[in-house]
């Protein structure tokens, strides 16, 4: 069994990288060099092909509204004592 202290850990971590991104974004339009954001260098430098980078924002929304029915399912389970 993985301790709680693990789960906040890994949660704490996530939560940092998505505030770290977040902040990188907002300076980078709020500069206003549209050169700055992510999906830029995606585009520009990386050459990802448009498939690959809507399959993978695919499997982030989708990965998300999976997370998010399962943690639901688990509690109605576990308030119902099931």
């Amino acid at each position: 069994m993985i301790p709680h202290w693990l789960w906040a850990i890994w949660a704490s971590v996530g939560v940092a990288w998505g505030i770290w991104g977040l902040t990188m974004e907002i300076v980078a339009i709020a500069d206003g060099n549209p050169t700055d954001t992510l999906s830029y260098v995606i585009w520009q430098h990386s050459h990802v092909p448009a498939v690959v980078f809507f399959l993978c924002a695919g499997v982030i929304v989708f990965g998300t509204i999976w997370l998010l029915v399962h943690f639901v399912y688990e509690g109605a389970k576990a308030k119902l004592g099931v």
